[in-house]
């Protein structure tokens, strides 16, 4: 569990990319136990000139504006199960929409259960 977060980390801080669409199946792992973050359709390239800071609750919080013209309210970037309540609310694009999502696959691989598997869409959101 902990090479998938560091794989996720690498995308994020080397690479500069949200991938918005962390799930199992978007998960493999060869042999030798190395992890591939794999389906970057949905992914997105940060601008890092682009990069505004607001604060919430006293606590500093790093946005950054994509390339979201072809996105209208009604689309969602990622799986339902795993997409964070934020994003729900504001279409914000963030890093840690991928840290949100990592903690549901968390949860899926400990329980070994679909995360809100007897619900529909409707309801989760």
């Amino acid at each position: 569990m902990m090479n998938i977060a560091k794989t996720l980390y690498c995308l994020h801080d080397s690479y500069n990319v949200i991938h918005r669409d962390i799930k199992a199946s978007n998960i493999l792992i060869d042999k030798h136990m190395n992890i591939y973050i794999c389906d970057l359709g949905m992914s997105k390239l940060i601008d890092l000139n682009t990069a505004y800071v607001t604060e919430i609750n006293n606590q500093k919080l790093e946005y950054f504006q994509t390339n979201l013209a072809n996105t209208t309210n009604t689309d969602l970037v990622c799986s339902i199960n795993y997409i964070a309540p934020e994003y729900l609310d504001k279409r914000i694009t963030h890093r840690k929409l991928d840290v949100y999502a990592y903690g549901i696959l968390l949860w899926e691989i400990l329980s070994e259960k679909v995360p809100w598997e007897n619900m529909a869409d409707f309801q989760i959101v």
